[in-house]
């Protein structure tokens, strides 16, 4: 941390190994219900395809709420933001798209209210991107208990692969509010 804001890296380190970075809160902020706004700079939808940039409220693998910035190792095409209630793999429960960014500070916001999540990606006033969920198709939801969710934040290697480019990336958390 520095006056820039919070750098988040994967590097590697001279014993030849690469690791990523993650912060995350001990504890919910609150009723958990709210708007979560993360301001980043990076241009993570230049991203190396080997790895994933997110912001997320997490309680367990089963329920958590994500905006993943990533290209998993080539397999999504040229999709590269994801809004997500897990499991992800619940029909309504994921929306992918490609995002294309400008130079400089982007917002990604999460806005858990009781009946809906708003995801939503802006830049310079501009919303890029946006995705209301209100449940899975087959009507059920997985919109946990607030009150027992922790803010993460990390910048990993997807299946531990290496950056295919094989040089340390970084992104810089601006600014976080709730």
């Amino acid at each position: 941390v520095d006056e820039s804001g919070l750098h988040l890296k994967v590097v590697q380190h001279p014993d030849g190994q690469w690791y990523s970075s993650e912060v995350y809160l001990l504890s919910s902020l609150g009723p958990g219900y709210g708007k979560y706004t993360f301001d980043i700079d990076g241009r993570l939808d230049q991203l190396d395809k080997n790895l994933v940039a997110a912001p997320f409220l997490y309680q367990d693998d089963t329920h958590e709420i994500d905006i993943e910035h990533s290209f998993w190792a080539g397999e999504s095409g040229d999709n590269n933001l994801y809004y997500t209630v897990q499991p992800y793999d619940k029909s309504g429960n994921q929306q992918t798209q490609p995002l294309t960014l400008n130079n400089g500070l982007f917002q990604d916001i999460i806005d858990w209210q009781p009946d809906k999540i708003i995801f939503s990606t802006k830049q310079n006033g501009n919303t890029l991107s946006t995705f209301t969920y209100t449940g899975s198709t087959d009507g059920t939801t997985n919109n946990f208990t607030p009150g027992k969710e922790g803010v993460h934040i990390n910048f990993w290697q997807y299946q531990g692969l290496n950056p295919a480019n094989t040089t340390s990336s970084e992104i810089i958390i601006k600014n976080f509010a709730f």
